[in-house]
């Protein structure tokens, strides 16, 4: 699917008249929630975009869009670029053109991405079910465990007129694990927290 939105971005941004650049970014997250042996909250966000900017004699336009179809892309370009043009009219100052430089290109995926992706929901929770399980069962004074999970997935493309073409992926794990003990009248809390962007 990246590889996919960097090529419909590269033809888009190739058509353009003035200095530009197009940026997608797609963040996923994913978490999950055990108390008590029971799932108490399972939540799922997706957001996902991209964002361009355009220079004109100087200024600065930017725009964005949800839209990430051919058409979609085209229009917000347009956007940026009237944008900029409408704001070179006002600017007394004008913003340096940039220096000449070799740009970043590649493909960079984080070790960890694809493994933590394959790793099945059900697999994942089984995992909280199971350490929130262990946590209740560490002592007679422990009157509940609250154990979660949460994950995050980041793939994003930079594209520019001058020639920057970076697509990355990451994946970023957080697993917590929370016991509350009560013993003579009094209660106690504590918890510990594991998280790394990689794999599981």
């Amino acid at each position: 699917m990246l590889d996919t939105l960097a090529e419909r971005i590269d033809q888009v941004i190739s058509s353009s008249p003035v200095w530009a650049e197009m940026r997608f970014h797609r963040r996923e997250n994913q978490s999950v929630q055990v108390q008590k042996g029971v799932v108490k909250q399972a939540k799922s966000q997706l957001h996902r975009g991209v964002g361009v900017r355009a220079m004109v004699d100087g200024a600065w336009g930017f725009s964005s869009t949800s839209d990430l179809s051919k058409t979609g892309l085209e229009k917000a370009l347009r956007d940026a670029i009237e944008c900029a043009k409408s704001l070179s009219k006002m600017k007394k100052a004008a913003i340096p053109a940039f220096p000449q430089t070799k740009l970043v290109r590649g493909n960079f995926t984080l070790p960890g991405y694809h493994e933590l992706r394959a790793k099945t929901l059900e697999e994942k929770l089984g995992s909280v079910l199971e350490a929130e399980a262990l946590v209740r069962k560490a002592s007679s004074t422990v009157a509940s465990g609250i154990s979660s999970y949460s994950e995050m997935f980041e793939d994003k493309v930079v594209i520019t007129t001058d020639g920057a073409r970076a697509l990355s992926r990451l994946a970023r794990g957080e697993f917590r694990v929370t016991a509350i003990a009560s013993k003579n009248g009094e209660m106690a809390e504590g918890s510990r927290t594991v998280g790394k962007t990689g794999p599981w």
